[in-house]
């Protein structure tokens, strides 16, 4: 039972089993319940464990905690009330239940027994301390007394409290993250309620790939400083509010996900993971970057959607490997002019309520490397230094109540594809499928006929028309 213990919290942080107790403390228990507990309970708790520490679920409880379960009129010094004879009696109730009608039970007083594990709602698996089912589990609801052999299924001799500890074990453990080698190249534990990191996660040394999306962990440990070979670390979907500071001594980090968290700053170390290229940092709380992001030298992707961004560092000269760029849902209102110095291919301005977009624009118009441009709500309208951005080949102008193709869009003669999606379109000028570069017209969500589709795709063949 150590073994399986020692492994249950190798492999999940919250199974959070007590030190045993001294043979002064379990006498001085004894003399608080009143009585001298069964022979395997006492040995359980002076050789393995006292109990668990409260997770918030159901857990094996010490036994001052299960005293406080009880009722003040209950005593565990007194007498059990029910022997073999109640427990048949039940049996043959059982057998006769017709389906649908309440689960049998016996009625009495809440006496002779210790309260081991609380279920919730008032249901309880408790210890009998007397009688013929001395050292036996029984569960106590709101239906009365059983027990455990008789509600639980496949369960047909009377259960001791070792066998019922064991079966609580081996519960923990199948609900436990999978065992984690110590040469584990990659480790992924995800969506298992998880508060905290395994312990068994810093022995694996030589670990590249750390994912421990959805889960629940509050804190970060330092322990995992002891991974110096960590490549991707995902942390994405969790309860964190800060990063600590040790954050930069990963320096063989290449991509680390953070969205979905409540973050409301960065410290100032993630400027030394000089091997970073994959920075998500949506869905946080984030209200300011530290500049120190300006040394990432080789981040190529960051993700800041959804946070409260009303500006971006102004030190971000050292982002000129930049290439994709997620700002929606900011109250930003500007951009930096050192993102034209980046290598941005793609960046989406849409749900960006504050932004100057004509300031926008023209710093996008020095960005030679421009390929995708998305321009969507709250914005309305498209102002005419959209002409500038001449290396545009992918122009997304979504949900902005357009009724005519803005004429400046017509200038940008590297045009392959135009979105128009959740537009008020009704046609679409010749003059587009006249660009030199067009390929695909995209017209989702917008009031033009199909048979105006049809017309034009026979007339522009070579260019393909998306419509619905």
């Amino acid at each position: 039972m150590r073994k399986k213990l020692a492994e249950l919290v190798a492999r999940y942080a919250d199974a959070k089993f007590l030190p045993p107790l001294s043979a002064e403390e379990l006498a001085a228990a004894e003399e608080k319940i009143g009585v001298e507990l069964p022979e395997d309970y006492r040995a359980f708790l002076v050789e393995v464990s006292r109990g668990e520490e409260d997770t918030g679920s159901a857990f094996l409880l010490p036994p001052e905690d299960g005293l406080l379960c009880l009722t003040p009129d209950a005593s565990p010094a007194a007498p059990f009330p029910f022997g073999e004879d109640a427990v048949e009696e039940l049996r043959q109730r059982i057998a006769k239940k017709k389906r649908g009608a309440d689960e049998p039970a016996l009625d009495g007083p809440w006496n002779g027994a210790l309260p081991l594990m609380d279920h919730g709602d008032g249901e309880y698996d408790c210890l009998v301390l007397h009688g013929p089912e001395r050292g036996r589990m029984w569960k106590y609801w709101d239906a009365g007394w059983a027990p455990i052999c008789v509600v639980k299924k496949g369960v047909a001799e009377p259960v001791p409290f070792l066998d019922w500890v064991e079966d609580h074990i081996k519960d923990l453990l199948g609900s436990a993250p999978p065992p984690i080698k110590p040469n584990a190249k990659e480790i992924r534990l995800i969506s298992l309620g998880l508060t905290a990191v395994p312990p068994a996660v810093f022995e694996a040394v030589g670990a590249e790939e750390l994912v421990l999306a959805t889960n629940q962990i509050a804190k970060l440990p330092p322990e995992l400083t002891k991974l110096t070979k960590l490549r991707v670390l995902s942390l994405a979907d969790n309860d964190l509010r800060e990063v600590p500071a040790w954050i930069g001594d990963l320096r063989a980090l290449e991509r680390l996900y953070l969205s979905g968290n409540k973050l409301e700053s960065l410290p100032d170390t993630i400027g030394r993971l000089g091997c970073l290229q994959r920075l998500t940092l949506a869905k946080n709380g984030l209200r300011s970057l530290p500049d120190t992001l300006g040394e990432l030298q080789r981040l190529v992707e960051l993700d800041l959607r959804w946070n409260a961004l009303a500006a971006l560092p102004e030190a971000g000269d050292g982002l000129a490997a930049l290439r994709v760029l997620k700002l929606a849902g900011n109250p930003l209102r500007r951009l930096p002019a050192w993102i034209a110095r980046t290598s941005i291919e793609d960046l989406e301005l849409e749900k960006l309520p504050d932004l100057d977009l004509d300031q926008a624009l023209a710093v996008l118009a020095d960005l030679p490397t421009l390929r995708t441009l998305d321009i969507s709500p709250p914005l309305r309208g498209v102002p005419p230094t959209v002409a500038g951005l001449r290396q545009v080949t992918w122009l997304k102008l979504v949900g902005l109540g357009l009724k005519d193709v803005p004429r400046e869009v017509l200038s940008l003669e590297n045009l392959e594809m135009l979105s128009l999606d959740q537009n008020e379109l009704t046609s679409v000028p010749d003059a587009l499928f006249q660009m030199p570069r067009l390929k695909t017209v995209v017209l989702f969500s917008n009031p033009i006929t199909r048979d105006e589709v049809a017309r034009l795709q026979e007339r522009w063949p070579q260019i393909k028309i998306e419509h619905g």
